[in-house]
């Protein structure tokens, strides 16, 4: 990951300090706080777009390195077949518990930020749709949302439930959620009255990357305006 102006350093719970991308709103104080988590591939060129475009939203965004405990600063493309190979590598030997604890570590710090007016929301992406759904069963946040999570369905049957509000964007068409997990899914999420799930028609997973186009370009647009207005209801403006 190349290091700028917008890296920041967090104090892991054992000691140890990662890093992370922090993106704030040009006017300085924002609406409230994001810790946006990243799919597989690192904080890399998609991670930091998505989290400038949530700053430019007005809020302050934190993307911490999920993978420090393996290796730090990954930043892979999703191109390039010898980068998933080794992001799947890592996803293997993720440590989600020790995660859960640095979302903490990264909430921290948005709380205590004073020109932070407003609640903490997370958005995560691929795994980190699985971080962020574990968020939402815990007072981590004040608002959840989940784009195309993978591996939640192991989940479902220790989880009691969303406390946070939570939204869910999933891919009609994602290989890696099928519609037998889609079902399950929404029926665990829909139990609680402020959690939800959006299927989006003729698209599959990763629709919201940076890049994309046609109909995975009108879901992502569709996914990211429900988000904000998610976050307006829960996070406040």
């Amino acid at each position: 990951m190349a290091i700028d102006s917008k890296t920041i350093s967090i104090n892991a719970a054992d000691g140890q300090t990662f890093s992370a991308y922090r993106s704030r709103p040009a006017s300085g104080d924002a609406i409230g706080g994001i810790i946006l988590v990243q799919e597989i591939f690192g904080v890399n060129d998609n991670i930091r777009a998505a989290s400038d475009w949530f700053a430019d939203q007005g809020y302050d965004v934190i993307a911490p390195d999920m993978f420090w405990r393996q290796e730090r600063d990954v930043e892979l493309d999703a191109a390039s077949e010898e980068d998933r190979n080794k992001a799947m590598a890592l996803m293997q030997g993720f440590d989600l518990e020790a995660s859960l604890g640095d979302m903490d570590a990264a909430a921290g710090i948005l709380r205590a930020d004073a020109n932070l007016a407003g609640k903490i929301g997370v958005v995560g992406y691929c795994l980190g749709g699985r971080v962020a759904f574990r968020m939402a069963a815990s007072s981590a946040a004040d608002a959840v949302v989940c784009f195309y999570p993978v591996a939640i369905s192991q989940d479902l049957a220790t989880s009691t439930g969303p406390q946070a509000p939570l939204l869910i964007h999933l891919g009609a068409e994602d290989h890696l959620c099928p519609p037998e997990a889609q079902a399950a899914i929404t029926e665990h999420v829909q139990k609680s009255a402020s959690g939800s799930v959006t299927v989006h028609e003729g698209v599959g997973h990763a629709f919201a990357r940076l890049g994309r186009s046609g109909r995975a370009e009108e879901a992502a647009v569709a996914a990211e305006a429900a988000t904000l207005d998610f976050f307006k209801k829960h996070l406040g403006a």
